[in-house]
């Protein structure tokens, strides 16, 4: 995934083996951490260091 910097929804289920609802959690609540950004229905982005909530102290 850091290769092309965004995952799908059905990425990730494929990836992790987890159902829909469980991936839409669990993208939603890195969203929510600024780790991922949502550019469209079911595409996620990985946020760059400086966008990210992450690379605050």
């Amino acid at each position: 995934m850091k290769g092309k910097g965004s995952i799908t929804n059905k990425e990730y289920r494929e990836l992790f083996k987890v159902s829909r609802i469980t991936a839409t959690r669990d993208l939603s609540a890195l969203v929510k951490l600024g780790i991922f950004e949502r550019v469209e229905k079911g595409r996620y982005k990985l946020k760059t260091p400086h966008e990210s909530n992450m690379s605050q102290p």
